[in-house]
C-alpha cells in the first residue's frame, strides 16, 4: 500500500482538470477529497463515456483500481493485451496527448503501450505536437559495489542519456533531479504559480462617511473589479453587500467588453457567513497571493473601513507576474503528468 504524502495534498489542490495515473491506489482520490474537489474516477473503459455531474477533475486510472483486482494491468501479458482490452483508454489518451501539454512525474517510460502511442503520434503529426515535460531521477552510482557498481552506473547513465534523446524526438523535455524529495518543492512552486493571480475579496458596507458616500464606494468597487479583469486576474468574492456585488458587477462588465465568455476562468463566487465561523473561513484563503477582507457589516466584527481599504488597494501594483516551472515526479513507479490541462502519474 502507498503512503499519503504532501505530494498528494498538493496535486489535489492544483487546478488541473485531467490527471492520468498508472497507480492502483486511492491516494490521489484522498488528496482531492481533502481539497474539496469533486473527482470523476475512470478505472475502466466503460466509465469513460459517462461523465460525473459537477466534476472538478477527471482521474484516469489507466491500469485499473485496487478495488477491482481482476481488472488491473500488472503482468507482461496484461501489457501485451492492453490495446485490445482497453481501446477506449488508448484512444482517449492519444487524443489528450495531441490536445494538451503533459507533465510526467516519476514516470519511467517503460510502458510499451505509451511508448507506442508516442511514436505513432510523432509519425502522424510529423513532429508538430505539443511540448511535454518529464521529470526523472538522475542515474546514481552505488559506491558500496565497487567496480561492479561503477560499471552498472556507466551503463545506466548511458541508457538514460539515450532515453532523454529519444523523448526529445517526441517533443518531451526532460528535467533531471537528484532526489525524489525535490518533487515536493517543485509541486509547491507549481501550486503557488497556479494561484498567483487569484485575488480574494470579501466585505460589506452599510454605513458611509459623508465624504465617501455609497455611490462613490460602489463606483470604486466596480472600477477595482474591472481593473482585475483587465489584468487577467481571477476574482474570488464573498459577494458582500455593496462591496462584493459591485466588484463582481465591474468584473462582468469588463469581461463582456472583452468578449470573454469563459466567466468561470475569471470569477469564483463564494458567499460566506459573517458569524463566529468567520475566522476559520479566512484561513482557507491564507495561501492566496492577494486577499482583501473589507468592511464592518456588524458591530461584533469591526474591521478596516471599506472606503479607506479600497482607496489604498487601487494603488497596488497588480501587473501580471509569470513563473516558469518544470515539475518533477512523485515516485519510482509510473508517472504523474500535470500539464496545461493534464497529468500522468504512476
Amino acid at each position: 500500500h502507498g503512503v499519503y504524502t504532501e505530494n498528494h495534498e498538493l496535486i489535489g489542490r492544483l487546478p488541473v482538470p485531467t490527471v492520468w495515473t498508472t497507480n492502483f491506489d486511492t491516494l490521489l482520490e484522498q488528496g482531492y477529497a481533502r481539497a474539496g474537489r469533486n473527482v470523476d474516477v475512470k478505472s475502466a473503459d466503460a466509465h469513460i463515456a459517462i461523465p460525473k455531474k459537477r466534476r472538478d477533475v477527471v482521474l484516469y486510472k489507466m491500469h485499473g483500481d485496487i478495488t477491482r483486482l481482476d481488472e488491473i494491468v500488472i503482468c507482461k501479458a496484461d501489457y501485451e493485451r492492453y490495446a485490445r482490452d482497453h481501446p477506449v483508454f488508448q484512444t482517449t489518451l492519444e487524443a489528450e496527448l495531441v490536445a494538451k501539454t503533459f507533465l510526467f512525474l516519476g514516470f519511467s517510460f517503460a510502458d510499451p503501450n505509451l511508448n507506442y502511442m508516442l511514436g505513432h503520434l510523432h509519425a502522424l503529426l510529423q513532429g508538430n505536437q505539443h511540448a511535454h515535460f518529464a521529470v526523472m531521477r538522475r542515474a546514481r552510482q552505488n559506491l558500496a559495489l565497487g567496480e561492479e557498481g561503477r560499471s552498472a552506473f556507466e551503463y545506466e547513465r548511458n541508457r538514460q542519456d539515450l532515453q532523454i534523446r529519444e523523448l526529445a524526438r517526441y517533443n518531451i523535455q526532460t528535467h533531471l533531479i537528484d532526489q525524489f524529495a525535490e518533487v515536493t518543492d517543485i509541486l509547491r512552486a507549481v501550486d503557488e504559480a497556479a494561484h498567483r493571480k487569484d485575488v480574494f475579496v470579501s466585505g460589506s458596507a452599510d454605513k458611509y462617511d459623508t465624504d465617501f458616500p455609497e455611490e462613490r464606494m460602489r463606483d470604486l468597487c466596480m472600477h477595482f473589479g474591472e481593473m482585475l479583469m483587465e489584468q487577467d486576474y481571477k476574482l474570488i468574492s464573498g459577494i458582500g453587500l455593496n462591496i462584493g456585488d459591485s466588484l463582481v458587477k465591474g468584473a462582468l462588465v469588463s469581461l463582456h467588453l472583452k468578449k470573454d465568455a469563459a466567466f468561470e476562468d475569471h470569477l469564483v463566487l463564494r458567499p460566506f457567513p459573517l458569524d463566529k465561523a468567520f475566522p476559520p473561513v479566512i484561513g482557507t484563503f491564507a495561501r492566496n497571493p492577494a486577499s482583501l477582507f473589507l468592511g464592518r457589516p456588524h458591530h461584533e466584527h469591526p474591521g478596516l473601513h471599506p472606503a479607506q481599504a479600497l482607496h489604498h488597494t487601487t494603488h497596488l501594483d497588480l501587473a501580471p507576474q509569470t513563473i516558469g516551472i518544470i515539475a518533477p515526479g512523485t515516485g519510482a513507479r509510473g508517472g504523474k503528468g500535470i500539464g496545461k490541462a493534464s497529468a500522468l502519474e504512476g
